[in-house]
């Protein structure tokens, strides 16, 4: 099975037997879900946000690589998420975010281009951290599922267009 993560501006993976070569998104305009749907809710078991997606038309797969993408490469980690953390797995997600800007050094969501800037937070760093850090070594989408009891207990209500992302390494 091909392996997909999702940054700034990007979608794309590689093929586990064929690692040397990129593979792109190409059937981002596809339906999302069969039947389709105008609005889905897509949560994480590894983080505590939520992504919501809309499209009138209905849901393809890349209106989901773009949503995820904006979450989770576009987004920081704000100091209050972060000093919710045990200090062990804070240094975790900053060895995470180092080890993925050393890999895409010229990915803005990533912390190049001054997205990296002071931070007084205790548990901080003094860095901006992309969500994406959050998931650590785990970035790499793995599928869409159903869960009810955790959408209960993450968003306090589940519904048919509510799923649960997963993600591998």
């Amino acid at each position: 099975m091909d392996k997909f993560a999702v940054g700034p501006n990007y979608a794309g993976g590689y093929d586990p037997a064929d690692k040397d070569k990129d593979l792109e998104l190409t059937n981002g305009h596809e339906p999302a879900t069969i039947p389709r749907v105008q609005e889905m809710h897509i949560l994480c078991r590894l983080t505590p946000w939520s992504v919501y997606v809309r499209n009138p038309s209905g849901i393809t797969v890349a209106d989901v690589c773009a949503s995820l993408g904006k979450l989770y490469a576009d987004t920081n980690i704000s100091d209050a998420e972060m000093d919710t953390q045990p200090p062990r797995t804070r240094d975790q997600i900053r060895r995470a975010a180092q080890a993925t800007q050393q890999m895409y050094p010229n990915q803005g969501g990533w912390g190049s281009g001054g997205t990296y800037f002071s931070s007084p937070s205790p548990g901080g760093s003094g860095s901006r951290l992309p969500r994406a850090a959050w998931l650590r070594d785990r970035i790499f989408f793995d599928g869409l599922e159903r869960d009810d009891e955790f959408a209960i207990k993450q968003i306090g209500f589940k519904a048919p267009n509510v799923f649960i992302m997963q993600v591998t390494s």
